[in-house]
């Protein structure tokens, strides 16, 4: 008669004497980059949802202030950034659309990016 424990071990440890962790974590790892690499090239720089959203945290990290303003009259919360940034937004246009052609590039290179 078939035995499945002893079947599943025997599978395991000839599973895990194969793949010892630094090879199991090199395997993750260039399955994770291969995946990473792919939605880059699906998806163009600042089309997700909220990347402009991120793009401008971090340029506000960038700048050294880690905390955002809060004005308690009007509820604002944020921070000033560049005129800039907001062309720079402008100019590549419409996020919902995953392709950036040509032109919305040219705009964005053409563009002066004042701190």
């Amino acid at each position: 008669m078939f035995n499945l424990k002893v079947y599943a071990a025997d599978a395991g440890a000839a599973l895990t004497g194969r793949l010892s962790p630094p090879r199991i974590a090199l395997v993750f790892f260039l399955g994770y980059a291969s995946l990473a690499f792919g939605y880059s090239l699906t998806i163009g720089p600042l089309r997700g949802p909220d990347e402009r959203n991120h793009f401008l945290r971090s340029y506000q990290i960038s700048e050294g202030r880690f905390a955002t303003a809060y004005r308690a009259g009007d509820g604002w919360v944020g921070d000033d950034l560049p005129a800039s940034l907001a062309r720079l937004s402008a100019a590549l246009e419409d996020h919902k659309v995953h392709r950036i052609e040509p032109s919305q590039w040219s705009a964005a290179r053409a563009l002066r990016l004042a701190p």
